[in-house]
Formats: structure tokens, sequence, C-alpha cells
């Protein structure tokens, strides 16, 4: 609660943290829930099949420019460093994530992903603090 100017208290509604740390704080959360599933899921980085990497990174299929996926647990994995640097600059290596992630998971589910990621997402503060609520939860994770 703040004062006014005359010292009387205003009543009002809370103060909203800023998008920016609301998204910030979202993105910490699902990478911990995204390479904790992963750990347990598959074990090592999925994108090398001779040797054992381990995860260390959230791995974004589509970029995460894209809100409306930014936080789907469809569009991210468990990955090396490495592998998340790649990714960025090596189309033979993106031409076989697609591969990967369409035999993983299959054609309907990547293109169910692609097609909701050119969904326009304005999320207000409010939905950003219920989604960042429910992640937490997911995660076993506190304030």
């Amino acid at each position: 609660m703040t004062k006014m100017g005359n010292g009387a208290p205003m009543q009002g509604r809370p103060k909203l943290p800023s998008r920016k740390t609301l998204i910030r704080k979202l993105d910490a959360v699902f990478s911990i829930l995204i390479k904790s599933r992963d750990n347990k899921r598959i074990g090592k980085c999925p994108f090398h099949y001779m040797s054992i990497m381990p995860i260390e990174c959230c791995f974004h299929f589509i970029t995460r420019a894209k809100h409306s996926v930014r936080w789907d647990k469809r569009n991210a994995i468990g990955s090396c460093l490495g592998c998340n640097c790649r990714y960025e600059h090596d189309q033979t290596f993106i031409d076989s994530v697609f591969d990967w992630y369409k035999g993983f998971y299959g054609e309907e589910v990547w293109d169910k992903l692609k097609s909701d990621s050119n969904i326009v997402a304005p999320k207000s503060r409010t939905d950003l603090m219920e989604l960042l609520k429910t992640l937490r939860e997911e995660a076993n994770i506190g304030e």
C-alpha cells in the first residue's frame, strides 16, 4: 500500500512483476522442469547416438520468440550445450533434429506444434503469473 499526497493510504491492486521479470522466471522454471523430465526419461542428450553427453540445456525446437509455444513441453527437450549451440548454425543438424522429433513424437505432433507456434498469443502479466505458478507446481519448486 502506498500513500497518497495527503498521507492517506492508497488502496488498489498489488503491483505485478514486469513482463521481463516474469519471462525470466518462466524460462528458469521451464528449463529446470524440462531438464529434470528428460534426465529421468532419456538420461542423456538425445542427439548423440554413439556417445553419452549430459543434459545441460533446455533445447527449443521452435524459436523462443514464439511465445505461444515458448513454455510448451512439446517444444523442448534436455540437450547438451554443444547441440543447443549447433542448432543455431548447422542446417544438416537442424534437419536431423526435425527427423528425430518426428520419430520420437510423431509427424502429427510436429505438425500441431508448428501450427500452434503461429498463433499470436498475447499473454497478460496475470496470465504469465498463472503459468509460472503452474510450472512451479509441476516442477515441485517453491517461490
